[in-house]
C-alpha cells in the first residue's frame, strides 16, 4: 500500500509456472488438506488472540510465516530493526538492528531460498537499505547488504532489484537499481498530463520480471526493459505508456497476485480503492514483445459491494485496507459517518486465476475489533492469510497481534516456519550493528520546540536559517514583482518546514502543529522535498516552491476576485506549465503565471490517497468529539482503554451525525 503510512509489506508471491503455490512457504496447501478447519477458523466471531509488543515511539512491522515479525521502532534517541518472536504467548525481540534515523517505509521479499527486505531510513538525508535476516547456529540475524544514497520511497524488491519514487528528494521519475553491482537506472518518460511538462505522480507500485519493470501511477501504467550489465545507459527503454481509464481515475492501488509466462507475458491482479473508499479488483497484462497498443492491458474494475457491512444503514468508508501475504484475502476496517468505532472484516480478493469466488468464499467476515487500537491512531497494518495473522501498530509505538487460527490447527512441523540457515555475504561481523548509533534526524524533529517557539516571532533565528538553504540554488532565480525570497522577513516560516512525515500523516508531530507543506503534500501528491522559490509580499500565506524541477503556486485566496467562494481551510494550488530551469532563463514566464486565476487552481480535486487523508479527518474529529465531553461533562476518556470497549460502550459515547465525507 507504503498506500499511506507505509508498512514494511510484502511482495506480492510471485507464482512462477513450474511450481506449485504450496511450495513458497506459507501453508496455502493447508486449505486443500484440512479445508473445513480452515475456513471454520477464519469465519468464527470468536474475538481473536491478541499479543501485544511495545517499542518505542513509531513502529512499521510485517509477519513472516506465522512465527516472527519485523518491526521498526524509532525516538529521538535511537532507531532500529527489531525481530520478534511469535512462538509462544510471551513474543520476544530476538535480533535487533540499529539505524542512524527512523524508517519511513519499506519491502520484504521472502522467497524459498531468503527473507530480504529493503527500507527508507529518514536521516537528515535519506536513504535506502537492504537487509538480510537468517539464522547462524540457531542464532537470528539481521545484516545490511547494501544502501543506496540520496534515495527513498522504496516500491519493489526483488532479488538483486530495488525500486523506488524518489532520488535526491524529485519524485519526478522512479528509479531502480542494482544493488549488488551498484548501477541505478532513470525510468524516464514524458508527461502524459496536459497541465505539467513533467510527470507530476510517484509510482504506486512497480513489478519486474525477466528485465522488465512496470510502474503504476494514478494516471498511467508504464512498462520499461531494463539495460544490460554491459550496456552504458543511465536510463531504462520506455517501451509503453498507458492512459488509464476513468474507471480507475485517482485510485489507489495494490498488488494482490502476479505470474508470468515463459514468453514473458506478465499477469497483474491488483486491488484498487477509488477516491470515495469504494474497494475494486482489476487486473494488467502485458506483453512487452506485442505491438505496441497490445503491450498493456487494463481490466475494468469488478467493485465490491460494502453496503451490507454497516447496521446502521449508513454508507461505510473503508478507512484503510491490506492484502495478505498470499495475496488470497485482505483485511480492512470500516467507520461509517455517525460512527466512528472501527469495525474490521476479512474478505476473498478476486485474482486473474480465480475472477468467480465461490458463495461461501465471498463472505465479508467480521472479527472482533477489541484488543486493536483507534483507527486514526494506526501507524501501519499487516495481514499473513497463510496463517491467519493481522498485526496493527500505532505510532506510540505498541504493536498488536491478533491470530485467527488456533495453534494445535496447525499440526507441528506441518511447515517450514524457521529461517534460512546462511546468509548472502561472508565476513557478517562488519555488517552487524550491536549498539546504539547516533541519531541523524532531519532539521524539524532536531529543533521541533525551537520550532514551535517561532509562533511568537515567525522568523528565522540564526540556529534555524539552515533549513533555508536547502531553498536555494547555485543559480538562484530572482524574485518577480512584490516577490520575495528573503527568508529572514518570511513571516510563515514556521509552517512550511517538515520534512516527508516518519509515520505517514499519523506522525505525532502533525496533530501538534498545523503544517502547510503536509497539506501542499494532500493536496498534490507530493512525496519528494517541497523548497520554496519565493513568496509574495503583501500575504507571506502565498508561496511559490518547486519539487525538483516542477514548479507549483500556493494560495490561501485569490488575489481580488470574490468568484471563489472558500470552505474554512479549502486552498489553492496549481501546477506551471514551465520547469525551473526555464523560468531561470525567462523569468517574465513566472510572473505571466502568478497572474493566471486558472492555473493557479489547477490541481482541484487531486489529492493524496484516500486512507491517509481519512485518518486525518476522523483524527480530527474524535479529538473534537473528547473535547466537547470533557469541557461540557468534566469526561475525560483515556485513549488506551477504549480498545477494550465493547460496541454497547462506543454507541453510548461516540453516536452522532457528521458530514465528514
Amino acid at each position: 500500500m507504503f498506500n499511506s503510512n507505509a508498512l514494511i509489506h510484502n511482495n506480492t508471491t510471485h507464482h512462477d509456472n513450474e511450481f506449485d503455490t504450496a511450495s513458497l512457504g506459507y501453508p496455502d496447501y493447508f486449505v486443500e488438506y484440512s479445508g473445513n478447519k480452515r475456513y471454520y477458523a477464519f469465519s468464527s466471531r470468536w474475538s481473536i488472540i491478541i499479543y501485544r509488543m511495545t517499542n518505542t515511539s513509531g513502529y512499521i512491522s510485517s509477519i513472516r510465516k506465522g512465527s516472527w515479525c519485523l518491526a521498526a521502532s524509532s525516538d529521538k534517541e535511537s532507531s532500529s530493526i527489531l525481530l520478534w518472536s511469535l512462538t509462544d504467548d510471551n513474543p520476544d525481540p530476538v535480533a535487533e538492528y540499529h539505524l542512524p534515523g527512523p524508517v519511513i517505509d519499506g519491502i520484504v521479499e521472502d522467497s524459498r531460498e531468503y527473507i530480504r527486505f529493503a527500507i527508507t531510513v529518514g536521516t537528515s538525508s535519506p536513504y535506502i537499505s537492504i537487509h538480510e535476516i537468517f539464522s547462524e547456529n540457531g542464532i537470528p540475524i539481521i545484516c545490511e547488504l547494501s544502501c543506496i544514497s540520496d534515495a527513498s520511497h522504496v516500491k519493489l524488491l526483488s532479488g538483486s532489484i530495488v525500486g523506488f519514487a524518489t532520488k535526491n528528494g524529485d519524485d519526478t521519475y522512479p528509479y531502480v537499481a542494482r544493488w549488488d553491482v551498484d548501477r541505478i537506472y532513470r525510468l524516464f518518460s514524458p508527461s502524459s498530463s496536459p497541465i505539467s511538462p513533467l510527470p507530476m505522480e510517484p509510482a504506486l507500485f512497480m513489478i519486474y520480471w525477466d528485465g522488465y519493470i512496470l510502474t503504476y501511477h494514478t494516471s498511467d501504467v508504464k512498462l520499461y526493459s531494463i539495460p544490460e550489465l554491459d550496456e552504458e545507459l543511465n536510463d531504462a527503454i520506455l517501451l509503453s505508456l498507458m492512459i488509464l481509464p476513468k474507471t480507475h481515475a485517482d485510485a489507489y492501488a495494490t498488488i494482490s497476485d502476479f505470474s508470468k509466462s515463459p514468453n514473458g507475458t506478465a499477469s497483474i491482479s491488483t486491488v484498487i480503492q477509488s477516491d470515495d473508499s469504494r474497494i475494486g479488483f482489476s487486473s494488467i497484462t502485458c506483453h512487452p514483445r506485442a505491438e505496441m497498443s497490445d503491450r498493456i492491458i487494463v481490466s475494468d474494475p469488478f467493485w465490491a459491494d460494502l453496503t451490507s457491512l454497516d447496521k446502521f444503514g449508513e454508507e461505510v468508508f473503508v478507512m484503510r485496507y491490506c492484502v495478505g501475504s498470499t495475496g488470497r484475502r485482505m483485511s480492512f476496517m470500516i467507520i461509517n459517518q455517525c460512527h466512528l468505532a472501527p469495525n474490521f472484516y476479512t474478505s476473498p480478493v478476486r485474482t486473474i486465476a480465480s475472477n468467480d469466488a465461490s458463495p461461501e468464499q465471498s463472505e465479508h467476515i467480521p472479527f472482533s475489533r477489541i484488543g486493536f487500537p483507534l483507527p486514526f491512531l494506526v501507524s501501519s497494518m499487516d495481514f499473513d492469510d497463510g496463517w491467519g495473522q493481522i498485526a496493527i501498530g500505532v505510532n506510540s509505538g505498541e504493536i498488536s497481534i491478533g491470530s485467527f487460527i488456533e495453534w494445535d490447527i496447525l499440526t507441528k512441523g506441518s511447515c517450514d516456519v524457521e529461517l534460512p540457515s546462511f546468509g548472502y555475504t561472508k565476513g557478517l561481523t562488519s555488517k552487524l550493528s550491536k549498539s546504539r548509533i547516533d541519531q541523524d534526524i532531519p532539521f524539524f524533529y532536531r529543533n521541533y520546540d525551537e520550532l514551535c517557539r517561532l509562533s511568537y516571532s515567525k522568523r528565522l533565528s540564526e540556529r534555524t536559517s539552515e533549513v533555508a538553504r536547502s531553498w536555494t540554488r547555485h543559480s538562484e532565480l530572482k524574485p518577480i514583482h512584490n516577490w520575495s525570497n528573503d527568508w529572514f522577513l518570511f513571516k510563515e516560516i514556521r509552517y512550511q518546514i517538515h520534512p516527508y512525515p516518519r509515520w505517514g500523516f499519523v506522525d505525532e508531530t502533525v496533530d501538534i502543529q498545523y503544517n502547510q507543506t503536509l497539506t501542499i503534500r494532500e493536496s498534490a501528491r507530493i512525496i519528494g522535498d517541497i523548497n520554496l522559490v519565493m513568496y509574495n509580499k503583501s500575504n507571506h500565506t502565498h508561496i511559490i516552491f518547486r519539487v525538483g524541477e516542477r514548479l507549483y503556486i500556493y494560495k490561501t485566496e485569490m488575489d481580488g476576485d470574490n468568484d471563489y467562494e472558500l470552505d474554512e481551510e479549502e486552498c489553492f494550488i496549481g501546477i506551471l506549465p514551465y520547469t525551473y530551469s526555464q523560468c531561470l532563463n525567462e523569468p517574465h514566464l513566472l510572473y505571466s503565471c502568478v497572474r493566471n486565476k486558472a492555473m493557479a487552481n489547477n490541481l482541484k480535486g487531486v489529492q493524496f490517497g484516500i486512507q491517509e487523508l481519512a485518518q486525518s479527518k476522523v483524527a480530527a474529529m474524535f479529538r473534537y468529539k473528547l473535547d466537547t465531553l470533557y469541557r461540557r461533562y468534566g469526561k475525560d476518556i483515556n485513549l488506551a482503554l477504549t480498545k477494550e470497549w465493547p460496541d454497547e460502550q462506543w454507541d453510548g459515547l461516540l453516536q452522532f451525525k457528521s458530514s465528514m465525507f
